[in-house]
C-alpha cells in the first residue's frame, strides 16, 4: 500500500499551487489542493470550453453522495453566478430527453439524485439512448447554438459496468468509498505507476478509517500529518480526472439555500389524468383510478351498494373465517378467458404522461436545508483570492 508520504512529495513535485497557506473550512486548515472550490474551479475551467462537462458521485447509501454534489454545485455558482442548479429525479433521467428539453436556456448545473433505482429498471436499449443524449446534452438545450454552459452530476451505488459507461460520458468521478468490489476493478479506473492511482490507493486507505475509527490523516504541503475528526466538519472523496485524482474535503454546510435540494411535486390536474388513463385503457382506466382512490380510504368513489358489499366481505367473511385468498382468487377467474401478457398501450401512456406533464404545476414540499438562507464558508473569500 503507498504511503501518504509518497503521494504527497509526488504531488508536489508535479502540483504547483497559487494557495502557499491552509485555508481556514469552517475552522480546520484545508490546503488548496484538497478544498471543494479547486474541484470547481477545474470544472468551470473545462466547460469554458467544451460547454459541457459531467461528474458521477459513487458510494454506498448514506456516505454522503447528494452532500457532496451540493458542495461542489455551490461551489461552482458561487464562482459563476450565472449558474443555477436543477435537482433531478429518477424518473427525469427514465424520460431525460423530454426532461432537458424543458430546462430554461441559461448556464445550469443538474443533479440527477440517486439513480441506483432507475437504472434497475430501465433495459439496456433505453439506458444506452440516454447516455447518447447526454454526449449531446448542449445541444437538446441550446438546439441553435450548443453554447449554453451545462454541468451535470449524477449519484448513484457502485456498478463496474455502469462506472464505466457514465466515465466515458461524463469525464469525471468522485468515489464517496472504495471498497473490495472497486478494488478488483481499479485498473480500469486508473492504471498502475501514476500518481492518480496512488491518491487513489491512498484513499482507499483513509476511507475507512474515516467511519471506523471517527478520524483520518492527510499530509500538508509543510510536512505536518493532520487529523480530521469525521463529520467535524469534514469528510473525505476522491475525483478521478482522466490519469489524475485528487483527496476533496467537504462539509455538509457548506452550502446556500441557491444549490439546496428543495424538494417538489408536480401537481397533476384531476381531468387530465382522468383523459390519460381512459384514453390509454377505456373504461378500465377510469376503474383503476377508482380502485386506487378507494385503497387510500375514498370510498366515496364507488357506490353506495358496492361499498356495502366491501364491507360484508372485509368484515363479515374475511375476519371471521381462515380464508386461503389464493383459492379464492382461483375460483374466481376460473371461467375467464387468460391473458397470456400484460396489455399496455405504451405511446398512448407516454402520451398521457406528456399532457399531464404540460398542465403540470410544480409545488415545493419539503426544503430539507436547515441552515439560514445563506451560508458563507470562513474567511474563504478573502484566503483563496486575496
Amino acid at each position: 500500500m503507498v504511503s501518504i508520504h509518497q503521494v504527497r512529495s509526488k504531488e508536489q513535485q508535479i502540483t504547483q499551487t497559487k494557495y502557499s497557506q491552509p485555508i481556514d473550512y469552517f475552522g480546520v486548515p484545508v490546503e488548496a489542493w484538497n478544498h471543494p472550490k479547486g474541484i470547481a474551479e477545474y470544472i468551470l475551467n473545462i466547460v469554458s470550453h467544451t460547454h459541457s462537462f459531467g461528474c458521477q458521485f459513487i458510494g454506498p447509501m448514506g456516505f454522503g453522495k447528494s452532500s457532496l454534489a451540493r458542495c461542489i454545485a455551490h461551489h461552482i455558482h458561487t464562482l459563476d453566478n450565472r449558474y443555477i442548479v436543477i435537482w433531478a429525479e429518477a424518473r427525469d433521467f427514465q424520460h431525460l430527453k423530454r426532461f432537458l428539453l424543458s430546462l430554461p436556456k441559461e448556464p445550469m448545473i443538474i443533479i440527477f439524485d440517486d439513480l441506483t433505482g432507475a437504472l434497475k429498471q430501465m433495459g439496456e436499449k433505453e439506458i444506452q439512448k440516454n447516455f447518447e443524449d447526454l454526449t449531446k446534452i448542449r445541444w437538446i438545450i441550446d438546439q441553435q447554438k450548443g453554447e449554453i454552459p451545462t454541468i451535470c452530476f449524477a449519484n448513484y451505488h457502485y456498478s463496474k459496468n455502469m462506472e464505466k459507461e457514465f466515465r466515458a460520458v461524463l469525464g469525471m468521478t468522485v468515489f464517496l468509498s472504495f471498497g473490495a468490489e472497486e478494488h478488483t476493478n481499479i485498473d480500469t479506473i486508473l492504471p498502475k505507476k501514476t500518481i492518480g492511482r496512488q491518491n487513489l490507493e491512498y484513499f482507499s486507505k483513509i476511507s475507512d478509517k474515516m467511519f471506523t475509527q471517527g478520524e483520518f490523516p492527510l499530509l500538508h504541503s509543510n510536512g505536518q500529518i493532520i487529523t480530521y475528526k469525521t463529520d467535524d466538519p469534514c469528510r473525505a472523496s476522491c475525483a478521478v480526472m482522466g490519469k489524475e485524482s485528487r483527496i476533496i474535503l467537504t462539509a455538509q454546510d457548506d452550502c446556500c439555500k441557491k444549490c439546496s435540494q428543495i424538494k417538489t411535486k408536480k401537481y397533476a390536474m384531476p381531468k387530465m389524468i382522468v383523459k390519460a388513463c381512459e384514453s390509454a385503457y377505456q373504461s378500465f382506466g377510469k376503474k383503476a383510478i377508482k380502485m386506487a382512490l378507494f385503497k387510500r380510504g375514498y370510498t366515496e368513489v364507488f357506490s353506495p351498494r358496492l361499498k356495502a358489499a366491501t364491507d360484508y366481505v372485509e368484515n363479515e367473511i374475511f375476519t371471521k373465517y381462515d380464508v386461503k385468498l389464493d383459492a379464492l382468487a382461483e375460483e374466481l377467474t376460473a371461467h375467464e378467458k387468460t391473458v397470456k401478457r400484460q396489455y399496455r398501450k405504451r405511446k398512448i401512456e407516454d402520451q398521457g404522461l406528456d399532457d399531464i406533464d404540460d398542465t403540470a404545476e410544480i409545488v415545493e414540499i419539503e426544503n430539507p436545508v436547515k441552515q439560514q438562507d445563506q451560508i458563507k464558508t470562513p474567511k474563504l473569500e478573502d484566503e483563496m483570492n486575496g
